[in-house]
């Protein structure tokens, strides 16, 4: 990226290759999140490289789960302990405590409303819109 901060050159690969596939996993996610916690969302920085991309769901991800069942809350619960990098279960209490900006992972900790950005929460659901169109689409 030419005129803007250069990522280390160990991430320079997995910078590339999402901004290429426009998609990340979880093993991507600790060089996301330590370009996030350097550059936040500005423009014209390292954060350009993930700018759009969205996470491939794993394999054992089930689209076709009732949302209303068992089996969709556990599935729920092992994608947020996978996202997050702990074993702690889900709680909204902790999870979508508001913080001070400066001191939320929006990476691993990705309760957007913890952070009480507008940018940021406009952000998460022009995201989340683009997820779910995605996911129409890869159903029909």
């Amino acid at each position: 990226m030419p005129d803007s901060p250069s990522l280390p050159a160990s991430h320079e690969p997995v910078a590339r290759r999402i901004k290429e596939t426009g998609c990340f996993t979880f093993d991507d996610l600790e060089v996301i999140r330590s370009t996030f916690e350097k550059y936040d969302f500005a423009p014209n920085t390292p954060w350009d490289y993930f700018r759009d991309a969205f996470l491939l769901l794993p394999d054992w991800f089930d689209r076709n789960l009732d949302p209303l069942s068992e089996g969709y809350f556990h599935q729920q619960e092992r994608l947020w302990r996978e996202i997050s990098g702990t074993d702690a279960p889900y709680d909204p209490f902790r999870d979508e405590k508001e913080a001070p900006r400066r001191n939320v992972d929006a990476i691993r900790f990705p309760g957007f409303f913890c952070r009480r950005d507008p940018l940021a929460v406009s952000e998460a659901a022009v995201r989340m819109e683009r997820y779910l169109l995605r996911w129409r689409d890869a159903a029909v």
